[in-house]
């Protein structure tokens, strides 16, 4: 058996994170940030204790790189720019792809979400939640405003509180939510007028 290829151990550590990231979502969601333990996460996912050590170096730096993650992992399936000028096809993209990607996974959304709005996690967050905000804000106040909406600032924490909304119905009722008769109504109201 000859040794394994740079490549493939750059692949077996990729997802043996993501496994450890998975885990922790699940027992941060279960038990609350404070009272998880790193030992009850190596167990859900199947590792020694140090392992997760190995990839992370506290249960804060676990779930700061979990929700970085999970962001950019939402970003590059999204795969709308948010470094240039929004165009009409980059937000009915956006709209698409922010809904779709819980209709697909509802219960690994509830889980993000139980996890993303404890107490205790926002404190911790707090600062990178404001960049990430500011990244999802100003192109959609600078969309509207090409648009010719003076209330800019209003409509994109409007257009985002929309889509949060539908976000949290699909992760509650999936297969009940009527998901593309939404979607069209969100693109006439944020897009078409």
């Amino acid at each position: 058996m000859s040794p394994r290829t740079k490549e493939q151990n750059e692949s077996i550590r990729t997802e043996r994170k993501s496994l450890i990231e998975e885990a922790a979502l699940e027992v941060f969601a279960e038990d609350g940030y404070h009272a998880a333990s790193i030992s009850k996460i190596a167990k859900k996912a199947g590792v020694a204790k140090g392992t997760i050590y190995t990839y992370f170096e506290s249960k804060e730096q676990l779930l700061k790189e979990l929700i970085r993650d999970v962001i950019t992992d939402v970003m590059k399936r999204i795969d709308v720019p948010m470094d240039k000028d929004l165009k009409d096809e980059d937000v009915i993209k956006f709209i698409n792809g922010s809904l779709d990607i819980v209709k697909e996974s509802p219960q690994r959304w509830r889980l993000f979400f139980e996890v993303f709005l404890q107490k205790d996690v926002m404190a911790l967050m707090m600062v990178e939640m404001m960049k990430m905000a500011e990244m999802f804000m100003v192109p959609f106040v600078n969309y509207f405003e090409s648009k010719g909406h003076e209330d800019a600032p209003d409509r994109t924490r409007y257009f985002h509180a929309i889509i949060d909304g539908v976000q949290m119905q699909l992760m509650m009722s999936p297969g009940e939510f009527p998901l593309e008769s939404v979607k069209k109504m969100i693109i006439k109201q944020f897009v078409e007028s």
